[in-house]
């Protein structure tokens, strides 16, 4: 499974408002893409495999995009930091 790491963002130390938004909404569908996964997990239906493995590719994207978006956010901070 991907990695479950995740970036805590206070509001006054915000880069920038809108990929914070992003970082939260992408963050919001992850973990319903995650209780989906459980409620397909308990099913007893023909195309549950299917489903599954939908479920999983859909996560494993929007974890991709959650790193990315983090990622974006340490890029931008790292300027500001001072150099030892």
């Amino acid at each position: 499974m991907t990695d479950q790491r995740t970036l805590f963002i206070h509001p006054e130390e915000s880069v920038n408002p809108t990929l914070d938004d992003a970082i939260e909404l992408c963050r919001a569908e992850l973990e319903r893409l995650k209780v989906k996964l459980e409620i397909y997990r308990r099913l007893k239906h023909r195309r549950r495999d299917q489903l599954l493995k939908l479920v999983i590719s859909r996560i494993d994207e929007r974890q991709m995009a959650l790193d990315q978006l983090e990622a974006m956010v340490i890029a931008r901070r790292a300027p500001e930091e001072p150099i030892h």
